[in-house]
């Protein structure tokens, strides 16, 4: 005897379209634009949604209870990550800002260095100034003398 697509369509709970789909995967023949579905093959379509009825709940819970630990896990993780890169900025800040002080008192060291430099430069400077200056006193002095010398001599 043969069975509707809506009858079938509504004891397994779903749509007309899915039976059909369903049929022409077992490869039932179609007669005058309907499947012929045997009561053999719906009664072992109701058997299997039955059977996966069942399994379909079990990997349902299964799924949820995995999804839950992940969930916890990964929130665990990621609360994890954070801190240790927390942690990590803060010792590269603190590293950073010693780095910065040292290089401060280096600076400061030199400046004081330079400074005592320039002041010794400028007085070896100033006192080859006044040799310079003494010097072109002389020379002048001596071409002084010459020119009288040679005016004496006339």
């Amino acid at each position: 005897m043969l069975v509707n697509t809506n009858e079938v369509a509504k004891r397994l709970k779903i749509t007309n379209r899915a039976v059909q789909n369903k049929c022409k995967q077992y490869g039932l023949v179609k007669i005058a634009n309907q499947y012929q579905i045997t009561q053999e093959i719906a009664h072992k379509w109701y058997v299997d949604a039955e059977m996966n009825k069942g399994t379909n709940q079990n990997r349902t819970e299964h799924l949820s209870k995995t999804s839950q630990r992940t969930d916890k896990n990964t929130s665990l993780v990621i609360w994890l990550i954070t801190f240790i890169t927390i942690v990590v900025l803060v010792m590269f800040y603190l590293n950073l800002e010693r780095q910065i002080k040292e290089t401060n008192k280096d600076l400061r060291q030199e400046r004081i260095e330079h400074k005592t430099d320039v002041k010794e430069l400028q007085k070896i400077v100033d006192s080859q100034k006044d040799t310079i200056n003494k010097k072109e006193l002389e020379i002048q002095s001596l071409k002084i003398k010459d020119s009288l010398r040679l005016f004496r001599g006339w």
